[in-house]
């Protein structure tokens, strides 16, 4: 009996792939501060009365037959043409494996002529890379993203916080959007460990100029919560499920406002800057890395650390800067813990090592 259904999946993913009838479906990404659609991630489905109509059971039946990649290549192809024919001028998100992007046919996919032929602009396209496979080679994945990058392309990274190395590729490779998983959306609301893991990536972000986008807000309590940190964009159920007739408008109800009001700002602009001056105690260029990463841990208000040598100030220590490096590598703690922070700070042939 499983080998009949193993026969029948194959012959359905072989039937599919043939006849293309693939159907895309496009997901909102939404702003949060104008409001509107700024773009749609690219989802795929079976035909509806096929056993792989479910996308799991869909890619998991083509990479059980080593057909993942020639799966990937045809949803790449016919989303571009359903979404030339839908005559969407928002942003594209297509999603790219990493073994697939590195291929040269992927070049091929996105080539010149086939783009201007769907009147479709390269630079609305986004390549979000998926990490169901380890990067391994991280030079080489770095230099193919430039090259599309310098090409008009813009990069997403896909489900950070459960990939295999998802800070390491945002250190090497400097997408324009960094995606977090909607597992830290779920409950964030009433979760401070995820509240906090969300706010310091929002805060990371600012300082390297990359955009969040939030996945999986499917209530209106965690819209309010990843509103009020900051967080650029935002996709989800509560905006609007997938379709193959994506919508072309946000239901302006859906948002909750969060700004100052003027007499807030009125107070504000009457004190001095000594009424937000606080002092932070500074640490030495010898106390260890797991040390300042405690201090860190036990304050997440605490953004800088005041760097002081033979009692004269000789440097700061970035918080998001800090945890970056160190997080790049798996292991970045228990082999660099003991070290002085300076090791982080200064020593420049540990950035391509943490």
């Amino acid at each position: 009996m499983v080998f009949n259904l193993s026969i029948t999946l194959h012959n359905e993913l072989i039937r599919i792939l043939d006849n293309k009838i693939l159907i895309p479906y496009f997901q909102p990404i939404v702003s949060l501060f104008n409001k509107n659609i700024v773009g749609y991630e690219a989802l795929i489905r079976g035909p509806q009365d096929s056993p792989l109509h479910n996308p799991n059971c869909l890619f998991d039946t083509a990479e059980y037959y080593s057909l993942n990649a020639k799966l990937e290549f045809a949803c790449i192809k016919q989303t571009l043409e359903s979404y030339a024919k839908l005559k969407l001028k928002e942003k594209l998100f297509i999603n790219v494996s990493s073994y697939v992007l590195s291929d040269p046919k992927f070049m091929e996919s996105l080539s010149e002529n086939y783009l201007e032929e769907l009147n479709v602009d390269r630079r609305s396209i986004v390549i979000e890379l998926t990490e169901n496979h380890p990067t391994i080679d991280y030079i080489t994945m770095r230099d193919i993203v430039k090259h599309f990058q310098s090409m008009g392309f813009e990069i997403a990274l896909d489900d950070l916080g459960i990939g295999y190395s998802g800070l390491r590729l945002w250190s090497e490779l400097q997408p324009n959007y960094v995606k977090i998983d909607k597992y830290f959306m779920q409950g964030i609301p009433d979760d401070s460990i995820k509240l906090k893991f969300v706010h310091s990536i929002q805060n990371l972000a600012n300082s390297l100029g990359c955009k969040i986008i939030a996945e999986g807000i499917e209530t209106e309590k965690e819209f309010k919560s990843v509103e009020s940190l900051g967080i650029t964009y935002a996709q989800g159920f509560y905006f609007a499920k997938p379709a193959a007739q994506p919508i072309e408008k946000i239901n302006n109800n859906l948002f909750q406002t969060i700004s100052l009001q003027p007499n807030h700002i009125t107070s504000y602009s009457k004190k001095t800057a000594s009424h937000i001056a606080r002092l932070i105690n500074p640490v030495s260029a010898l106390t260890p890395i797991s040390d300042v990463m405690q201090l860190f841990q036990d304050n997440e208000n605490l953004t800088i650390l005041p760097l002081v040598n033979n009692k004269q100030a000789s440097g700061i220590i970035f918080r998001d800067r800090f945890l970056s490096k160190l997080f790049s590598n798996r292991y970045g703690l228990e082999l660099y813990g003991k070290k002085p922070n300076t090791f982080i700070q200064y020593k420049n042939s540990v950035k391509h090592r943490l």
